[in-house]
């Protein structure tokens, strides 16, 4: 066996289902032969945007792939994977590369360099006998922390030389922290303190597939949700606690919630500064939950900060209110929300609803 048809031999077991290619790399053939689809593009950037559709549109349940030629093709698909990054994207890219003659001669392009700030993991295949840990360590960054563009550099001369050995590999499991039960306590406490608690949610409630806990929490403390530009859908939009979404613009109930609450929890988002991010007024007590230690404190100071999961979080938080509040929650809170009988419409003269 192929290095090359080792690599695909894993790619399989790991469920990729399909490769989005402009050719020519050293693994078409090799997939070719193993019957996993390629799909040829008309250029790199659309390759990698169609690796990332894919994994974006199953939370990271199949990771997208993209593959490219060596030299150039590395070349023009830096837009897509960069594109990955900054929204924080599961995606697998294997570009090519000439051959380990080239390593380290110029003006060789040498992706692993070129890409190690646009990628959680920028490795380089450089012996056959590093293929399994390689894979290993690629899908173990893929499917834990903070989701982003994971690459494997695949000389065109190493994926044709022998793949020496049994090939022992175990599909790389989902690793999700849950959260510090202290931390959990105490968002449920200053929670339940709060006059006008807002929920801020992001994409990472999508990738933990939490939108039933996140719905159980927000009915159990009758706080409103709003959702970032990519956590869009993450709560039901017509739901009577939704707010709506938050980006360069946004709903009325979106502004007025951010303005009047006292408490904000933000899950499953960076809360980064940004042009496509609301402004957090200056007074609010801010409990953040992220899988990216560096997120917290980075742009706004946590009160509460948690490194989880977010639907470990959201279980956790559910079930501490419901310790505290009896499984009916805070019915009286919803009602205001829905009626207009809360201090938001009092001030605002508006009804959280989209439609009155």
């Amino acid at each position: 066996m192929k290095v090359g048809d080792a690599l695909v031999s894993l790619l399989l077991k790991e469920g990729v289902q399909q490769c989005f290619s402009y050719p020519f790399s050293p693994v078409m053939e090799p997939m070719s032969r193993a019957g996993l689809r390629s799909i040829v593009t008309r250029q790199e950037r659309v390759a990698g945007n169609m690796a990332d559709g894919v994994s974006r549109s199953t939370n990271g349940r199949q990771i997208g792939t993209v593959t490219v030629q060596a030299l150039a093709g590395s070349e023009n698909a830096f837009a897509g994977i960069a594109h990955a990054y900054t929204d924080s994207v599961p995606v697998l890219f294997l570009p090519g590369h000439p051959g380990l003659r080239h390593v380290g001669v110029p003006t060789t392009f040498d992706s692993q360099l070129n890409y190690a700030g646009t990628t959680k993991l920028a490795q380089k295949l450089l012996l056959p006998d590093q293929l399994t840990s390689y894979v290993r360590r690629a899908f173990t960054a893929l499917r834990s922390g903070r989701p982003g563009p994971v690459m494997l550099e695949v000389p065109g001369d190493i994926c044709d030389q022998d793949f020496e050995g049994p090939l022992d590999y175990e599909p790389v499991a989902r690793l999700r922290p849950a959260a510090d039960q202290g931390a959990v306590e105490e968002a449920a406490e200053r929670l339940l303190a709060a006059e006008e608690p807002l929920i801020w949610a992001g994409q990472g409630v999508l990738f933990a597939e939490a939108s039933d806990a996140l719905q159980q929490v927000a009915e159990l403390l009758g706080a409103a949700v709003m959702t970032t530009l990519q956590g869009k859908s993450a709560f039901p939009e017509t739901h009577p606690l939704a707010a709506g979404t938050g980006g360069l613009v946004a709903t009325a109930m979106v502004d007025e919630c951010l303005r009047a609450c006292d408490t904000l929890l933000a899950v499953g988002t960076s809360l980064s500064y940004a042009p496509f991010t609301r402004v957090i007024p200056d007074g609010k007590t801010i409990i953040h939950v992220t899988v990216d230690a560096a997120d917290i404190n980075k742009s706004y100071a946590a009160q509460v900060g948690v490194i989880a999961d977010a639907r470990l979080f959201l279980e956790q938080l559910a079930e501490a209110l419901r310790r505290k509040l009896g499984e009916g929650g805070r019915a009286d809170r919803r009602a205001s929300k829905l009626y207009g009988s809360s201090p938001w419409r009092q001030r605002s003269g508006r009804s959280l609803r989209y439609r009155e």
